[in-house]
Order: structure tokens, then C-alpha cells, then sequence
């Protein structure tokens, strides 16, 4: 899931930057791969039990495990990543579409979330931690150079400010 989660933060600014990527089958294909097993992990997670927190106890029953599940912030989380937004780019802009698919990095603060909540020895916890900060500053620089591709690319004209001097200077 997280190499799911990191490919899909990595895709999702080159598809919105570069256009030769808007209509890649491949990627298209992907996306919707992705999707599906996004939605198959909702599906789970409205299955998998959890403990209160008050007593420790795990809630085993189905019901209870749903009804948690579906009103906590981590199925509106998992929602959002699981639509396949790429469908929508034949009735919308498929640049407005792509730069909407960045919701899916949301995924990337819940993956964080759960290692955080895992049994885990606290030595192995910072070695997680370490390769996902090193994992978020790769892609806040992949980000921002697609964003500044894209800025630069949608005004191919540019013309440098004059220097206006004055020559009245007192």
C-alpha cells in the first residue's frame, strides 16, 4: 500500500505538468488499477477490528467495526483516493483533473498515522520515520519542479521587466 500511495504522489504532478503524460494509456490503466485497490482497501478496513481506547478492549463485531470505520476521518481519507478521477477528465479539463488527483497525497499522512500506531520497536519506528521524511522531501522537490515546469511552460513568452532609471536623480 505505501508503494501504491508513493507511486500515485509521484504520478500525479507529471501528469499534471506534462501533457504528453494526460493521455498515457499506461498511466490511465494504472490509475484505475490503483483505484480499485484502494476501494478493495476500504473494504477491509471496514472489516478490520480495533481497540477502544478508553479500556483497551477489542471490538470485534462486525457492526460496531463498520459503524467506527465509516465515521471516522479515515474513510473520507480513503474515499478521496479511491475515485477515479481520471474518468472525469473526458467531461472536465484534463488539467484541471490531474491537479484534482493531488488529494490522493492525503493517503500519505494517514500511511505516517499508522506507522506511528504500530507495535513496532521505537528503533524500527525511527527508521520508518527516516525513510519516509527522506520519501517527502524527494517528493516536495519532484512536486515542485513539475509545478515550476508547468508555470514556466503556460506563458512561453516571456519578457524580462525594463529598468526604468531616473534621471532627475537630487
Amino acid at each position: 500500500m505505501i508503494l501504491l500511495t508513493f507511486s500515485v504522489a509521484f504520478v500525479v504532478p507529471l501528469r499534471a505538468a506534462f501533457d504528453e503524460f494526460q493521455t498515457l494509456l499506461v498511466l490511465n490503466i494504472v490509475d484505475y488499477a490503483i483505484s480499485l485497490i484502494y476501494a478493495i482497501d476500504i473494504i477491509i478496513n471496514s472489516r478490520t477490528s480495533f481497540f477502544l481506547k478508553e479500556t483497551g478492549e477489542q471490538v470485534k463485531d462486525p457492526k460496531k467495526i463498520s459503524k467506527h470505520y465509516f465515521s471516522s476521518k479515515y474513510f473520507l481519507i480513503d474515499f478521496i483516493a479511491a475515485l477515479p478521477l481520471v474518468l472525469s477528465g473526458r467531461v472536465l479539463e484534463a488539467k484541471f483533473v490531474a491537479w484534482l488527483e493531488g488529494v490522493k497525497f492525503i493517503k500519505l499522512f494517514r500511511l505516517q498515522w499508522e506507522v506511528n500506531q504500530s507495535n513496532k520497536s521505537e528503533k524500527m519506528k525511527l527508521t520508518i520515520k527516516m525513510l519516509s521524511l527522506f520519501s517527502f522531501l524527494m517528493l516536495y522537490i519532484h512536486s515542485t519542479a513539475c509545478i515550476f515546469y508547468f508555470v514556466i511552460n503556460s506563458d512561453r513568452e516571456w519578457h524580462p521587466p525594463q529598468a526604468k532609471y531616473s534621471e532627475d536623480v537630487d
